[in-house]
C-alpha cells in the first residue's frame, strides 16, 4: 500500500503549493455564516478487535469525504460531516480480506476566528455503516457481512486563510465504532485519519 501512501503525500504538496502561492495576493477577514468543505488523506487504522477472537492487524488505508458547517455563534460551529474510508486489509487472510467503513456525523467544533490561522478542535457522534469482506469463519466458504451502528470522533486540525472565501484546512480525526459482523461477537474499529482539504466560505 505504499502507492496509496505516495499519492496521499502528493496530493498534500500540492495543497501546500497552493496555499503558499496564493498567499501571496494577500488576505483579508471576513465573517463567513457557514462553508462547504472536501478533504482526502491517509488512514491508519489499530488492530481489529473482536469478542472471544485474537485481534487482526489491519493495513492502511486512504480516506475521502465531504462536511458542511455553520458558525451559528462563534467560536462554536456544527458540522455535518460524511466520509468513506477505503477497504482495509488484513494481515491475516484466513479470517477475512479486508474491512471499509461509510458514516455520517454532528460534530461541535470550537474554532478561533481572530487571524488568519484558526486552529480548531471538537467532536462528533453519527453513524458508521461497516463491511466486511469475504470473511472465513464458517465450513461454506468465504461471505461478506454488513453491519450499521453508532460510531464517535475527536479531531482537531488548523483552517489556514488562501483567499476571502477560501481555507487550506489540515485535520487528525480519531474514528471509532462497534459493528456485528458475527454472532455474538462485537467487532471495535479505529482508525487515526491525517486529511487535507478545503473549504469553501459562504
Amino acid at each position: 500500500h505504499m502507492k496509496t501512501i505516495f499519492i496521499c503525500l502528493a496530493l498534500v504538496s500540492c495543497l501546500v503549493f497552493n496555499c503558499v502561492v496564493t498567499a501571496q495576493e494577500g488576505w483579508k477577514p471576513v465573517e463567513p455564516k457557514g462553508y462547504f468543505g472536501i478533504f482526502g488523506g491517509i488512514a491508519i487504522p489499530r488492530d481489529l478487535e473482536t469478542d472471544n477472537l485474537p485481534d487482526i492487524s489491519l493495513d492502511n488505508s486512504w480516506v475521502a469525504g465531504a462536511k458542511l458547517g455553520g458558525f451559528f455563534a462563534r467560536p462554536i460551529i456544527f458540522e455535518i460531516e460524511y466520509y468513506h474510508i477505503g477497504e482495509m486489509d488484513f494481515g491475516n487472510k484466513l479470517f477475512a480480506d479486508s474491512v471499509y467503513t461509510d458514516s455520517v456525523f454532528l460534530n461541535l467544533v470550537l474554532r478561533y476566528p481572530e487571524t488568519r490561522f484558526h486552529p480548531f478542535i471538537g467532536a462528533g457522534g453519527g453513524w458508521a455503516w461497516s463491511h466486511l469482506k469475504n470473511a472465513r469463519t464458517g465450513p461454506f466458504g468465504a461471505f461478506s457481512s454488513n453491519d450499521s451502528n453508532w460510531a464517535a470522533q475527536a479531531l482537531g486540525g488548523i483552517d489556514i486563510d488562501i483567499s476571502s472565501n477560501t481555507t487550506l484546512t489540515f485535520e487528525y480525526r480519531y474514528f471509532y465504532t462497534e459493528p456485528t459482523f458475527l454472532q455474538n461477537h462485537d467487532s471495535k474499529i479505529q482508525s487515526s485519519l491525517a486529511t487535507a482539504g478545503f473549504n469553501f466560505l459562504f
